[in-house]
């Protein structure tokens, strides 16, 4: 008589512990089907309404939150969503780059403004500390160096070009080119 082989889906090992890959597929499915229970906001491409980009750049900029972390709850749509509809909308991309101007902003003015860990008591008075006012220059200049890559027109590197050569024509000559050309 042949020998059976064992069935595997009947096999007495005990369940294999969660790989990441797994967590992330339960993960994912837990998402969607917060979705499809109406958790969520609309992630089609008709889903970006204004109230809904006010309320997330209102967020960031209010409560000084990253977008991921607004992103992540359950009443908002998701990142990939929001990023979708800043490439999409210009409306919204205007009002989310005012948000980040806002929050940067106000991250500069907070750090430049708090000395309060600038000087220490020590026993022979108050001492000062270079190091903890360096820090502080450094994240400002970061955050201006952000804001320049961010913003470029508002806060980047201005350009000064300068002309060193010499003109090939009289202004009576451009203006005489000019004519002839709208002639024609």
């Amino acid at each position: 008589m042949p020998t059976k082989k064992p069935d595997r889906r009947m096999s007495s090992k005990a369940p294999k512990k969660a790989t990441a890959k797994s967590s992330i597929s339960r993960a994912a499915l837990q998402r969607t089907q917060a979705r499809a229970a109406g958790g969520r906001p609309s992630t089609g491409s008709g889903g970006y309404t204004a109230e809904m980009g006010e309320r997330i750049c209102g967020e960031m900029a209010g409560g000084w939150k990253s977008l991921r972390s607004i992103c992540a709850r359950e009443d908002l749509p998701d990142l990939a969503t929001v990023v979708r509809w800043l490439r999409e909308c210009p409306e919204f991309r205007d009002q989310y780059d005012r948000a980040q101007e806002d929050i940067l902003i106000k991250e500069m003015l907070e750090i430049a403004d708090d000395g309060s860990n600038d000087t220490a008591e020590t026993a022979r008075g108050m001492s000062v500390k270079h190091d903890v006012i360096q820090r502080s220059k450094l994240r400002v200049d970061v955050r201006k160096w952000l804001a320049g890559k961010l913003l470029p027109k508002k806060y980047g590197e201005k350009v000064d070009v300068e002309h060193a050569g010499q003109v090939g024509m009289t202004l009576e000559e451009f203006r005489q080119r000019v004519e002839e050309a709208e002639e024609e």
